[in-house]
Formats: C-alpha cells, structure tokens, sequence
C-alpha cells in the first residue's frame, strides 16, 4: 500500500513538472543575436576606381569606403555640356540679330510717330487759331464766320483720325518687338532650361559613385581590387554592425506560442544572466524552417520550428553570435 502511495505522489509530481516545463517552454524560446550587415553595391555596371578601407576595419558614419567610375557617365556628362555650349552660342547669335531688328522696327517706328505727332500738333496750332478767329467773327453774321466754325470742325476730326494712327502704330510696334523676343529666343531658351535639368540629374547619379558608411561599424568583406569592372547589383563591400541589433528567435515547433508583431519581449544572455536588454517583435515567420544545429535540444537529431525577429537597442553588450533566451513580456522579471 505504502509502495503504491509512493508511486502516486512521484507520478503526481512529475505531472506538475510537465505542466510547468510545457508552460515556461511555451513562453521561453532561444535565439542567436546578430549583427546588421549592410551590402554595398551599385545598380549600374561600374569600374572600381578607389578603395579606401580592409577587411575588419573599424569604421564611423560618413567615413569614405570607395570611389566608383561609369565611363558612359561621364561621357553623357560631356554631351549634355557641349550641347548647353551650343545652344548659349546660338541664344547669344540670335540675341545680338533680335536686338538689331528690335533697333530697325523701333526706329521706323519712331519716325512714324514723329511724322504724326508733328502733324497733330500743326493741326491743333491751326486749330487754335481758327477758334480764336471764329470767337471774334461770332458777333458778325457773315459766309466767313460760318465758314470759320466749319474749319474748326474738320480740324477736330482730322486731330482724332491721327491720334487713332498713332495709337495704331505704336500699338503694331510693340507687336512685332514682342514676338521677335519670343521666337526663336524663347524656344532656344527652352531647350537650354532642359539639358541644365539633364544636367543636374547626372551631377546627382555621379555623386552616388563616392560611397561613405551608413552606420558605425565594422567592414566584412572587400569582394573586389581597384581597378576591376563589377556588374550591376553585385557586392563589392558588406559591412556589420559592432554589436547585435537583433535577435534571430526560434520556436520549436513542437511548442504553441501565440507571439506577434509588436510585441515587447526581454532577452538575457545564457552565459551571464545578468545582461539583459528589452526588445520588440519585429517579425514572425509564416513556416516552420530548420533551426541551427546551436538550438537543437539532442545534436543528433534536426529540429524544426518558427523564427522571430527581435529588434534589440544598438547599446547592448552582447556578442555577435550569442545565444539568448527571449522571454515574452508577461514573464519580465526585473
């Protein structure tokens, strides 16, 4: 009886134990913390023309990792200039021939005018004079004092008639003026205005071939020498991070875990659990993926499971590499 008794409570216990093991198990998972890595490469085919840092070089933002080369841009460059050149001749030709015929239409112009103002004011001299005589004939009842008014009248139409001409002319030459500035000044301006637009945007395209660091970090890998020709997209430099900027989790598979995005978590080093560091769930896999054989509970047998992505503060004393245990905030303990 006692056997049996005994029997019970150990089977009893190491139900508890299960359920707590399965508990922690569900809310614990470990991961590796890992480092940024940043690829430097370019989308057009280049030549290397300058390389200015080694492998495991420390490096800071901003700092000059190397110098690029595209002939074809350059060559671009070259012909976009000697068309501006080209066409700023033919803008200043064509200047210096506008602003002659602007000269000959005004001074025709001018001699116009001042064939009609001198006519206008004849007119309104002889005007006066016949409204001086009609005021000292309009006490007589005479044919010349009729024939006076009459004089005055004709000489008011032919003073409006001229002033409609001058106004007219004035008007035409201001005209033909305004149009030999537009055309074809204007349409050589236009075509200026575009290749400096052209211009600007290949300036911009040759600035992106001197690359600085991004980040504080260290440099991976060079892939190439100076003076080699690399196709687009391919990698020439990789550079990481100091310390860990995420963690890569696993979730075994075996195990429910109603993780998501957002989600804030702790993650403690295995070797010493004093360093400790909050982070946030950044990304969770959608498939179950092989874990790294670091994570496997027996080296010989391969364990599957679901990866998270924790986003962990760049000031973190972990080493690239570490493996951490992430607890999910409902088990933070300070």
């Amino acid at each position: 009886m006692k056997k049996l008794i005994a029997v019970w409570i150990i089977a009893f216990a190491f139900f508890i134990a299960m359920i707590y093991y399965l508990k922690v198990e569900s809310t614990n998972f470990h991961g590796i913390a890992d480092g940024r890595e940043i690829i430097i490469a370019n989308e057009n085919a280049v030549r290397i023309k300058k390389i200015h840092v080694v492998p495991g070089q420390l490096i800071s933002q901003g700092d000059s990792l190397l110098e690029l080369h595209r002939p074809e841009l350059d060559l671009e460059i070259l012909k976009v200039n000697n068309e501006l050149e080209k066409l700023s001749a033919a803008r200043e030709a064509n200047s210096g021939f506008v602003n002659s015929q602007i000269n000959q239409i005004r001074a025709e112009g001018q001699t116009k005018i001042n064939e009609i103002l001198t006519e206008i004011a004849e007119l309104k001299a002889q005007h006066s004079l016949n409204v001086s005589l009609a005021s000292e004939l309009k006490s007589i009842k005479s044919n010349s004092a009729s024939n006076s008014k009459n004089d005055v009248g004709s000489l008011q139409v032919k003073i409006a008639n001229l002033e409609n001409v001058l106004k007219s002319v004035t008007e035409e030459m201001n005209v033909q003026i305004r149009d030999l500035r537009k055309s074809p000044q204007h349409a050589l301006q236009a075509q200026i205005d575009n290749f400096k637009e052209q211009l600007k945007l290949l300036k911009l395209e040759q600035e992106k071939l001197f690359i600085g660091s991004p980040i504080n970090g260290k440099i991976g890998s060079v892939k190439f020498k100076e003076g080699v020709n690399v196709s687009a997209f391919d990698t020439i430099i990789t550079l990481h991070s100091i310390a860990p900027s995420y963690i890569n989790g696993y979730i075994q598979e075996s195990v429910f875990n109603d993780i998501c995005v957002g989600q804030e978590v702790l993650v403690t080093s295995i070797s010493n659990k004093k360093e400790r560091v909050k982070g946030v769930v950044v990304g969770v896999g959608t498939r179950i993926v092989p874990l790294p054989a670091r994570l496997w509970k027996r080296p010989d047998i391969e364990a599957w499971g679901r990866e998270v992505q924790v986003k962990i503060p760049d000031n973190n004393s972990f080493l690239l590499g570490e493996k951490v245990l992430i607890t999910i905030k409902e088990k933070f303990y300070e």
